[in-house]
């Protein structure tokens, strides 16, 4: 999932949520 992929590239919390977020 792209989630998983956001975890292990967005190793900052805020960042990674973020990315995530809008990814979605």
């Amino acid at each position: 999932m792209l989630i998983s992929i956001c975890n292990r590239v967005f190793l900052s919390s805020t960042a990674r949520f973020v990315a995530c977020s809008t990814s979605s």
